[in-house]
């Protein structure tokens, strides 16, 4: 598929990186956050590039505004 292609791409080049650095800089239990459409509805496909690569991932938000709006109205 065009779109695990390109979400392993993505992975190879940026975020692999970061987590050699992390490790390189003890730090091991380093996850991945990704806001936006394409990465909720492509969710399957992220997953499975991720964990392929052994990398985690955090969270995946649709709508980050939710997300800001609420921890707004909790912490004011």
């Amino acid at each position: 598929a065009l779109v695990k292609r390109h979400f392993a791409e993505f992975a190879d080049r940026i975020l692999v990186q970061y987590k050699n650095v992390a490790l390189s800089a003890g730090i091991e239990d380093l996850k991945f956050g990704f806001v936006g459409s394409v990465a909720y509805y492509y969710e399957p496909f992220l997953r499975e590039v991720m964990t392929e690569r052994g990398l985690q991932i955090s969270e995946i938000l649709k709508d980050p505004i939710k997300s800001l709006s609420n921890h707004l109205i909790v912490n004011s």
